[in-house]
């Protein structure tokens, strides 16, 4: 888009001199710097100068009976908006307020013309300046939705590295990254951490004696269970085989006891499967709470050692902080 051409012709540059102040600047020559206090404009008699704009907006070189810095009389007291440099010897006539308001006195056509050269040029650059931003905010705009479509991408395949695939509980990988957080939250509050460790009783024979699909219904089964005692911030995890860990904070010691012997009765309260099947369903349960400064291994060893225990005292039972309930 071509912005309007900022010149005169002979007669009335010839006209505009008549108000103006003689200028010189060599090659080279600062005539201001982009920020400046604006107060003059310029008109070009001979030679060139460059307008150094910087940022993003395209620098150009202009020549005689052209003129620059004419903001400074049509939105007032301003800064320059770029560096002038004299690109070749430059003469110049200068118009300062006084002179400006001289000229608009005695030759008012003349500021009319100036004005409307101006504010066309400036509607153009606005108009420019729109276009520019308008597809800025587009390619901004596509950059954030490629970012969130590679967030979501990333965030997706976190949760399927963490998440079991056959019951959608957590994974034991879930469960190393989590437990440490879960502990961390222990230290730094009043509250108790709970820990269950659920296992399965004969689950092995169950697979054997009706197939790893009949095995599998009975895992998400049990994974529903677990998904419905839990409360929002509680972890379930599938540990792996036919084993589960349930993470449970600000829990109390009554509170923990009665969640295990809640998941313990309905695992046992499971029908046959597949109906008919002679053998049932059951779990055992090894339940405590984490000791002030204890580690996690020793955390869960504790949990583990009362799920055998469980076991051993004949199955289908909790042994809660070492208690047979």
């Amino acid at each position: 888009m071509k912005k309007p051409k900022m010149s005169m012709n002979e007669l009335e540059f010839s006209m505009l001199s008549q108000f103006g102040t003689p200028r010189e600047f060599q090659s080279g020559e600062l005539v201001f710097r982009k920020g400046d206090a604006s107060g003059e404009m310029y008109f070009i008699v001979s030679g060139s100068v460059d307008l150094k704009f910087e940022g993003d907006r395209e620098d150009k070189t202009i020549g005689a009976k052209e003129y620059f810095g004419e903001l400074s009389f049509v939105v007032g007291r301003n800064h320059r908006s770029a560096t002038a440099i004299a690109a070749t010897l430059l003469k110049l006539t200068t118009l300062d307020q006084t002179a400006f308001d001289r000229l608009t006195e005695l030759q008012p056509h003349l500021v009319l013309k100036l004005m409307r050269h101006s504010c066309a040029y400036l509607l153009e650059s606005e108009q420019e300046l729109t276009e520019d931003l308008r597809h800025r905010n587009n390619q901004l705009q596509e950059t954030l939705d490629n970012l969130r479509h590679i967030k979501a991408e990333l965030d997706f395949k976190e949760i399927q590295a963490q998440t079991d695939e056959l019951t959608g509980l957590y994974n034991r990988r879930a469960l190393n990254t989590q437990l440490e957080k879960y502990i961390e939250w222990y230290r730094q509050t009043d509250n108790q951490l709970g820990v269950l460790m659920i296992d399965l009783d004969g689950f092995k024979r169950y697979n054997d004696s009706y197939g790893h699909q009949v095995g599998d219904e009975v895992l998400i089964l049990v994974a529903n269970i677990l998904k419905k005692a839990v409360r929002a911030d509680d972890f379930a995890c599938r540990q792996g085989g036919d084993e589960f860990v349930l993470l449970l904070p600000d829990i109390t010691k009554t509170r923990g006891r009665a969640v295990a012997e809640h998941i313990r009765r309905a695992i046992d309260e499971l029908p046959p499967i597949p109906t008919g099947a002679e053998h049932k369903v059951s779990a055992s349960v090894g339940g405590t709470l984490l000791r002030c400064g204890e580690a996690k291994a020793s955390f869960m060893e504790r949990a583990d050692k009362y799920l055998y225990r469980a076991k051993e005292s004949g199955r289908n039972q909790v042994v809660w902080e070492g208690c047979t309930l």
